[in-house]
């Protein structure tokens, strides 16, 4: 399978012909993410690397007990995943058609201890240990809208 970065051409090509339609199957205001690759044969692992990084770095993430210091692990990864900007392929295709797209819900986090994980070699080069729990996976719900002008 193509990393994601790989597929942005075709992505584009398919919202090329949704926003180019001026019907109203045309308008698109929600993108749902089933899982970000983790539960799929072939993942994309990138979209599952990306949060457990960045939960390895974040100092509101307990990494012994695989959840946020204080808020909801829902809120924690939705947060996390807007301020690193994990998902920077799908604003890419969406600002071509100067749309934005945010991250406004994740549900059914899921979280493991990274020597589980299949990337755990990436992870480590990082300096995340065997037991830390990160967080990889969850279904995600972007919210798009016309981009603002400026």
């Amino acid at each position: 399978m193509l990393l994601l970065s790989a597929q942005v051409p075709l992505l584009i090509k398919i919202c090329e012909t949704i926003f180019n339609n001026r019907a109203p199957a045309g308008v698109i205001r929600l993108l749902f993410w089933e899982n970000l690759g983790a539960g799929t044969k072939k993942p994309h692992l990138e979209m599952s690397f990306r949060p457990a990084l960045a939960a390895f770095k974040a100092p509101e993430w307990n990494k012994k007990m695989g959840k946020p210091k204080k808020e909801s692990t829902n809120k924690f990864v939705k947060d996390l995943a807007n301020r690193e900007m994990i998902y920077p392929e799908l604003k890419e295709v969406f600002g071509c058609f100067n749309k934005s797209i945010t991250l406004s819900t994740v549900e059914k986090v899921l979280v493991m201890e990274a020597e589980k994980l299949p990337f755990y070699g990436s992870l480590k080069e990082e300096g995340v240990k065997l037991s830390d729990k990160l967080p990889y996976d969850c279904m995600a719900w972007f919210s798009v809208s016309d981009a603002v002008q400026q």
